[in-house]
C-alpha cells in the first residue's frame, strides 16, 4: 500500500472541505484522518487495513501541508538542503544524506566530512504512538528496520545504495533530492 500523491491529495482536501486555504483544508483532513485511525483500531484485527490506510493518508497529507506552506508546485527542488528536523522525503524516495558521526572505515585517512553524504533510499516505519494506535495484529509485535524502537529514536531510516548500510533515523541531519534525470532506483 503505497502513501498517495501529496498534490492529489491536496487537491481532494480542498473540494472535501469546501475551501480554497490549503492550510485549512489540509489540518481539517488530518483531524478527519486521526479520527478514521482511532475508530480502525477500535474494530480489532479487523481494522488493519483501513488503519494503514490512513495512516499512508495522513503522511501524503503532512507533505500537502509542506507543499501548502511553501507554496512550491511540487514541494520538490533538487538541490535544496532540508533538515530533518523540518522536513522528511517521501516513503522510498532515493535521496543524498548527511550521515551524522564518523566515517567507520579508517577515521584517520580521510578529510573530515568528504565521506559522510551518502545516496539513500528513505524508508517510513512505524512510530511508538502509531504502534500504541494499531489494533491488535501480528504487524504491532513485530519491528522492522524502519520502525521506532530498540536503538532507532525515529519511526524511519535511510537504506544505503552503494554498501550495506542501514542508518536509524537519527544517523541523518540533512538531505537533498537527487537532481531531474537522475535515476529513481526501485526498492
Amino acid at each position: 500500500m503505497r502513501v498517495p500523491d501529496p498534490e492529489t491529495v491536496l487537491r481532494r482536501a480542498m473540494i472535501d472541505f469546501d475551501t480554497s486555504d490549503h492550510l485549512v483544508a489540509v489540518q481539517s483532513a488530518l483531524d478527519k484522518t486521526k479520527r478514521d485511525m482511532e475508530a480502525a483500531c477500535a474494530m480489532g484485527p479487523g481494522g488493519s487495513q483501513q488503519w494503514r490506510r490512513a495512516r499512508n493518508y495522513r503522511y501524503a497529507l503532512e507533505e500537502a501541508l509542506l507543499i501548502a506552506q511553501r507554496g512550491h508546485a511540487r514541494g520538490r527542488r533538487a538541490g535544496e538542503v532540508y533538515l530533518t528536523a523540518n522536513r522528511l522525503p517521501e516513503d522510498r524516495a532515493w535521496v543524498c544524506a548527511h550521515r551524522v558521526g564518523t566515517n567507520w572505515i579508517d577515521d584517520t585517512t580521510c578529510t573530515p566530512g568528504a565521506h559522510y553524504w551518502k545516496v539513500v533510499n528513505f524508508k517510513r516505519g512505524i512510530t511508538k504512538e502509531e504502534r500504541d494506535l494499531m489494533p491488535p495484529s501480528e504487524r504491532k509485535n513485530s519491528w522492522r528496520s524502519e520502525d521506532e524502537g530498540f536503538n532507532n529514536e525515529r519511526g524511519y531510516c535511510w537504506d544505503e545504495l552503494f554498501g550495506p548500510g542501514t542508518f536509524f533515523g537519527q544517523d541523518v541531519d540533512m538531505w537533498f533530492y537527487l537532481p531531474n534525470g537522475a535515476p529513481n532506483v526501485p526498492s
